[in-house]
Order: C-alpha cells, then sequence, then structure tokens
C-alpha cells in the first residue's frame, strides 16, 4: 500500500482517498450496475465523491480513522487490536492481489486475478475491471446450489421417497407362480397362486396306528388333532375341506418274510395298504390328501401313493421329509426295529422292506430329490448310509447358519408347479420339545415356532404341494394339548393362513 507518513491529519487523507476510489469505481463499474440509483454507483456525476461523503459523516459521527479506511477498502498506518487492519487477500475487489505478485494477473502465487493497473500517488491499485467479482460470487451460489441438492438427496433417500426397483428373491420369480382367481367356500374369489393347494379340496383322513413307533400313544393323535380344531381352522381359512374320518388296515396273508422286517411288520403291512389306497384315490379324484398319524411308518403308504400319481401324471415328484431323524435305516441297521425308523428306506426301493406293500407298485424315488429338513439325531450306519445314497440333508447345523428361507429357497427354486409333486412328510419332533412335547421320540434343538411356521407359510406361497403327512402326534406326552394345537396351526399355515393380508 501507499505510503501515509507524510500526511499530517489522517482524516484529510483518508477523505482523499476516498475521493480517488470514488471516481475509479465510478469509471470502472459494469454497465449492468451502473445503471441503479445514487445509492448504487448510478451514473451521476458527483458519483466519484460518494465515498469522501461517507468518510466526512464518520467523521462528523465520530468514528476513527481505521473504520475510514476499512469503509473505503484501504490499508491505513496506525492500526490498533480493537481495530485490525483489512487484509489485502481478504477484499480482492479492491486491492487486486498481493502487491509485487509474480505475474500479471496473479493472485497469492498463482491463483487467477484482477490485472492492476499501476498505483497512483495515494497507494491505491487501480481496479482494471472487477468482472472477477462477480465471477466469485456466482461459483460460490453454485457449490451452494450443488451442495443444497445433495443435502435433499439424502433426505429423500432416507425418508424412502427415492427407491429402486425392488429385486425378488429367486424362489419369487421362478418358482411363485401368477396370481388368479380362486374360489372359495362361499363363492367368494380370492387372490392365491394359480396352482395352489387352496384350488383343490383338502381332504382329511385319520391313521390311528402306533404298531410302527416304540412308545405307545401316537393311535390317538387323529383324534387329538381334530379336538384341538382342526375342522374349525380350514372353516376359518374358507377353504373346501372334507374330513373322512379314520381309515381301518386292510387284511393282509401273512408272509413268511416280513415279519422279520421289524416289530409288528404284519400289522403295519395292513395299515400302509390302506393308507396307500386310499391315498392315490383321492389324487385321482384331484384331491389334497391330509393323512393324520400315526406314527412316521404310515408315511410308506402316502408317499408311495403320491410317487405312483405323479408318474402317471409325468411330473417330477418331490419329498420334503421333514424330521428330526432321517429314518433312512434297514431292518440290517435298525438299532431298535421300529419300523417308524425305516420308512424312507422303503421309498428309496429297499427289496425287504418292499414286502410291506405287497400287490402295489410305484416308483423308488429319486434320492436328489429327497431333502432331509430338521435332522439332527442320526444313527452312525444311518448317517453313512444318507451320505451314500446322495439324500440332500439340510441338519439343524444348516438351518442355524443359514436359516430356513434360504435354505427352502434352494429347494423350490426352479421347481414349476404345472409340472412338479411336492409331498410335504411333517413329523412333529422336527419341532424343539419346549414348543412339541407330544412326541414319542423328542431330540432337543428342534424347529422354533416361527421357523416351522416360515416353512409352512413358504410351502402354500409355492404352490408346489399335493399331499401332505402330519405324523407322530402323541396326546399321551402332550402337555395339555399344546403339540396338538401346534399341528392345528402348522396346518393352518400351510394351507393359507397368514399373520396380515399378502
Amino acid at each position: 500500500m501507499g505510503d501515509t507518513d507524510n500526511v499530517a491529519d489522517p482524516a484529510e487523507h483518508s477523505i482523499q482517498l476516498g475521493k480517488v476510489f470514488g471516481d475509479q469505481l465510478h469509471h470502472n463499474i459494469p454497465p449492468a450496475i451502473g445503471g441503479v440509483d445514487r445509492k448504487g454507483f448510478g451514473n451521476a456525476p458527483q458519483r466519484g465523491n460518494d465515498l469522501a461523503d461517507i468518510a466526512g459523516a464518520d467523521l462528523d459521527a465520530g468514528q476513527g480513522p481505521h473504520h475510514l479506511s476499512l469503509a473505503a477498502g484501504i490499508e491505513a498506518e496506525g492500526e490498533t487490536e480493537d481495530h485490525p487492519v483489512a487484509d489485502e487477500a481478504l477484499n480482492p475487489v479492491l486491492h487486486g492481489g498481493p502487491r509485487n505478485a509474480e505475474a500479471p494477473g496473479q493472485l497469492n502465487g498463482g491463483l487467477p486475478g484482477i490485472i492492476p493497473e499501476e498505483s497512483d500517488q495515494t497507494g491505491i491499485d487501480v481496479i482494471k475491471d472487477p468482472v472477477w467479482h462477480y465471477d466469485q460470487s456466482f461459483w460460490h451460489y453454485a457449490a451452494y446450489a450443488v451442495l443444497l441438492s445433495h443435502f435433499l438427496f439424502l433426505m429423500l433417500a432416507f425418508f424412502g421417497l427415492i427407491t429402486g426397483p425392488r429385486k425378488e428373491p429367486a424362489m419369487t420369480r421362478t418358482a411363485m407362480t401368477r396370481l388368479s382367481s380362486v374360489p372359495t367356500a362361499d363363492g367368494v374369489h380370492a387372490a392365491g397362486p394359480q396352482h395352489s393347494v387352496a384350488m383343490r379340496t383338502t381332504t382329511a383322513f385319520g391313521v390311528p396306528c402306533g404298531a410302527g413307533a416304540g412308545v405307545p400313544g401316537t393311535e390317538l393323535g387323529p383324534a387329538a388333532a381334530r379336538l384341538a380344531g382342526l375342522p374349525a381352522a380350514f372353516e376359518h381359512l374358507d377353504l373346501p375341506f372334507r374330513d373322512d374320518g379314520d381309515l381301518m388296515p386292510q387284511a393282509l396273508a401273512p408272509h413268511p418274510r416280513r415279519e422279520a422286517l421289524g416289530h409288528r411288520a404284519e400289522t403295519v403291512a395292513g395299515w400302509i395298504r390302506a393308507v396307500h389306497d386310499r391315498s392315490h384315490e383321492l389324487l385321482e379324484q384331484g384331491a389334497c390328501p391330509i393323512m393324520l398319524g400315526g406314527d412316521h411308518a404310515l408315511s410308506m403308504g402316502s408317499v408311495s401313493a403320491a410317487a405312483r400319481h405323479a408318474r402317471e401324471q409325468g411330473r417330477r415328484f418331490i419329498l420334503l421329509w421333514i424330521d428330526a431323524h432321517a429314518d433312512f435305516n434297514s431292518p440290517d441297521t435298525s438299532p431298535s426295529g421300529n419300523l417308524h425308523g425305516m420308512s424312507l428306506q422303503f421309498l428309496a426301493g429297499h427289496q425287504e422292506l418292499a414286502h410291506l406293500l405287497p400287490g402295489r407298485t410305484f416308483p423308488a424315488l429319486r434320492m436328489a430329490d429327497v431333502h432331509l429338513i430338521g435332522a439332527r439325531s442320526l444313527d452312525r450306519r444311518e448317517r453313512e448310509a444318507v451320505a451314500e445314497a446322495g439324500i440332500q440333508c439340510h441338519d439343524m447345523r444348516a438351518i442355524d447358519e443359514f436359516g430356513v428361507c434360504a435354505l427352502l429357497r434352494t429347494i423350490l427354486d426352479g421347481l414349476d408347479p404345472a409340472d412338479a409333486h411336492l409331498h410335504v412328510s411333517f413329523d412333529l419332533d422336527v419341532v424343539d420339545p419346549g414348543l412339541a412335547p407330544g412326541v414319542g421320540t423328542p431330540v432337543a434343538g428342534g424347529l422354533s415356532y416361527r421357523e416351522a411356521h416360515l416353512l409352512m407359510e413358504m410351502l402354500h406361497e409355492s404352490g408346489l404341494v399335493r399331499s401332505v403327512d402330519f405324523v407322530e402326534l402323541n396326546p399321551m406326552l402332550d402337555h395339555a394339548g399344546q403339540t396338538a394345537r401346534l399341528l392345528v396351526d402348522l396346518a393352518a399355515s400351510l394351507f393359507g393362513k397368514t399373520i396380515s393380508l399378502r
């Protein structure tokens, strides 16, 4: 800045500087601004003295010379602690950059700035063109606008107003069928999967047999399920439902090799053939059979009938064996000799066990289409046989690690209800015994209440289920009907009961 030491009166010096600055600003202000009123630097001839007038007014009001210097945009000598002198870098409009810059047009070591003209005798850098000031303001406002838009975008995204397309799970895209109008019992049409079990008459029949189990009481299972409200649950779902009562076993001629298969094999064989014939008859009528056991040996009859019907219809047959046990023992490997532990081995085509269903043929199951869910109690030799056969075993370790939802989607993904038949064989001992105490062979660490219901709900939504077993309910071991009520609730979820409307 210029030297002010030779000026005797600081006030006079400030007035002089104001006049010089005012004249220069009057001659260099852009045309777009020059057309404003007197206080906005209009084009009147006296505009050059405005700052001098302001400086004089400030003197009359008793203001010090430092205020005059700052108002005029200059740096004066004699600064104090209370009124520091404005630095040139803080007001590039008036100064045009630091003195002795490296090159014209550069500010503070290389930043583009205003190219000042020669300083006059007062030491004020004459501003050649103040356009830089207005460009700087524009970019400030542009930066504010960008920051504001980013803030608004984040707020909208936070409140869910900006969302991408929802990606449906793989199972939903491929295995879920298109919705259609499903007639209900009242004639009202409700939305549901086109091939859902709800479109067919659901027919339950009881099988009061406990001969295949080692603990008595499962023969009372069908009656306990009805007393717990199974028929009423289907009425509340507005589904076509029929209860055909209990079956009676068929009388079979004794076979010399049959009794050696396991305990009470002759009795079990009569029940198995009765279940097979009734299940197949219902499937041919277009119904969805629900077998109420009874022990799990009875699934030899229901599953074999479903596999036979699927072959006749040209459908792929898939079995979900939801059980704490694999039931894959044979007469040679079974430690107990109870036939309910050999059911899956029979369905795999074991030649000796085939004597349990004389006079009926069915295709042996393809082990890659058999899925164990919830297994946690396998005998040593049984575990080896399951692995060797290639059965898909989704044990409780897998459920703990990946969850029911992910595992079930891997099973159902790619299955088409138009050409697949899914049979669900549900042994209540798959559920943790704290929730289902009324079973003959409880094993700790089973499915939780929500895991079991989620299985049923997802199976219903798949539209793949065409036949069902609920087995091993033992009222003799139950606590005030707790397990029987669980069976009713799970059956309702499998056939469409949901927590909320979907």
